[in-house]
């Protein structure tokens, strides 16, 4: 348990156990969220919209954190983290391309899981997943919750695609194989590489649900990947490269906005199944909307028309 988390803890069993409630005291916000609680999706509810168990159960524990959150982030030993929610709020106005490369349930992950604060790296899940017992959050939404606080994001090759909805792929440097769904019908081919997150099943061990839209890596190669990760000091086999990889993932290198960053100016185009992205993140040069740009040290200008028309209108 983290300073922020204890903290918190502290704040919210001392301010409910005083006998005046001031406007803008926990009470108050405890009391909201109580009320939110009760309009929070239920499980049975995606289940009739034909999701699958473990799909609804993360669903309605998504629900329960977003609605949690909307009171919660307003006490004191979080207000660090408030303000950045809303400067990161303004600036990326998540939703869906051509508004935002952005994606709503992007920012969600990263401003609650993975933006951390502190000497401890907390994050806003972590603070929450510590407030279980004062919410009454059941087993299962508490499992997903730490899920969520334990996922990352990855780039993972595609090694098959079954179905729309499905896929098998291989994420590099840990060379881990693993089935996944995405809701998102992704219509991929093998040996794309994808940006994603992904929560495992609560049941099936083989797996996994994709809960961001892919991002799909343009311009470069698995091998330009594998050596972005080396000047990283990431390289496959070696002692502690899968920390240094979860780490980079979601930490962004102590920098809360590296991949946000990334994800907004290395935007290429997209289709409604995925969204393009084309760079590298330690080369902003190969960033198309950074102000360093430059075509040459990315690829040829009819390159990157070509992908982008490629893009937009579907590949072969």
């Amino acid at each position: 348990m983290g300073q922020i988390s204890n903290k918190m803890l502290t704040e919210v069993r001392t301010t409910l156990s005083r006998p005046i409630i001031n406007i803008a005291d926990i009470r108050k916000a405890k009391k909201n969220a109580q009320a939110k609680l009760k309009t929070v999706k239920s499980v049975e509810n995606f289940l009739k919209e034909g999701h699958t168990h473990d799909e609804a159960i993360y669903g309605n524990t998504q629900h329960l954190a977003s609605m949690l959150s909307e009171d919660l982030i307003m006490i004191d030993p979080l207000d660090h983290m408030y303000r950045f929610w809303v400067k990161m709020e303004d600036l990326h106005m998540p939703a869906f391309p051509p508004i935002s490369p952005m994606t709503r349930t992007y920012f969600f992950y990263w401003t609650h899981f993975d933006a951390s604060f502190g000497s401890d790296n907390e994050t806003f899940g972590n603070c929450l997943l510590n407030l279980v017992g004062e919410y009454g959050i059941n087993p299962d939404q508490k499992k997903a919750l730490q899920n969520f606080c334990e996922s990352r994001m990855g780039i993972y090759e595609v090694v098959d695609t079954p179905s729309v909805d499905r896929c098998a792929v291989r994420e590099l440097v840990t060379n881990c194989h693993l089935d996944v769904q995405l809701r998102s019908g992704y219509n991929g081919k093998r040996g794309d590489i994808i940006f994603m997150r992904l929560l495992p099943s609560l049941s099936d061990g083989n797996m996994h649900y994709g809960v961001t839209t892919p991002y799909q890596l343009e311009g470069y190669s698995k091998s330009d990947w594998l050596n972005y990760f080396a000047r990283q000091n990431i390289v496959p086999g070696i002692k502690d490269a899968e920390e240094k990889l979860y780490r980079l993932f979601k930490y962004g290198n102590g920098d809360n906005e590296y991949w946000s960053e990334f994800v907004c100016l290395a935007y290429l185009n997209y289709r409604s199944d995925a969204i393009f992205l084309c760079g590298l993140p330690d080369k902003k040069s190969t960033w198309r909307h950074h102000d360093s740009f430059n075509a040459l040290a990315n690829y040829n200008a009819a390159a990157l028309k070509a992908i982008s028309l490629g893009c937009l209108h579907g590949r072969k």
